[in-house]
């Protein structure tokens, strides 16, 4: 299937393709998309499907190939979406709230890994709380930050992704200063970063300690 996106006329090339990358990681719902880029080529692969987009002067154009038919429909449905999306500028992030508990994304995806780390406060029950949870692949950016608080004590040597860890505000503080190092390695995550900080600094003002629990 072919197209002409007259959408992307007014984006310079390189703001283009990094929205539709981000587009089809989303649309695709993987992460780990093959990605081939050229001065005025790009091309987007999976094991199912592949689509390339090609510029010159005045225009852009999209070809969409994948293992079986595409109706017209289907295809309509595509181009609408795909050009809303890029219609915009990338997302810092996700949110999506169910009741209090709120899951923040950066890379994840709905088809990669749902392992999750939770922070939530420890002096209240967990049903009810308030909790921020993390997909792993995003926490990864942070556990950085976490890490040089270890050894705690002889019994608490490292962070443990599969249960509690249970920090005080002492250490809370060490580990927002740690962050705030790692936002200017990975400015792409600065965003996300800030939002995990003020998150956890607005329950450490009225909870002693907050616990990160892992579902590994």
């Amino acid at each position: 299937m072919k197209a002409e996106l007259k959408q992307l006329s007014g984006l310079s090339i390189p703001e283009a393709k990094s929205r539709l990358v981000e587009f089809f990681m989303e649309w695709w719902g993987r992460s780990d998309i093959e990605i081939c880029s050229s001065e005025n080529r790009l091309l987007l692969k999976n094991k199912l499907h592949e689509c390339r987009f090609d510029w010159n002067e005045q225009n852009v154009f999209v070809e969409y190939n994948l293992n079986r038919v595409m109706h017209g429909q289907e295809w309509d449905k595509f181009l609408t979406a795909m050009n809303e999306f890029v219609s915009k500028p990338v997302a810092p992030f996700y949110l999506e709230a169910k009741g209090q508990h709120i899951f923040i994304r950066k890379n994840r995806r709905r088809r990669d890994s749902k392992v999750l780390l939770t922070i939530f406060p420890r002096n209240e029950t967990f049903d009810s709380d308030e909790t921020l949870s993390i997909y792993l692949c995003d926490f990864e950016v942070l556990y950085p930050g976490i890490k040089p608080i270890y050894p705690r004590n002889k019994d608490d040597v490292e962070f443990d992704y599969t249960g509690w860890n249970e920090f005080s505000e002492a250490e809370w503080m060490k580990i927002f200063s740690n962050w705030q190092e790692i936002k200017l390695q990975n400015p792409v995550f600065a965003e996300m970063i800030d939002y995990v900080i003020e998150w956890s600094s607005d329950k450490l003002a009225t909870n002693e300690t907050l616990v990160i629990e892992g579902n590994l």
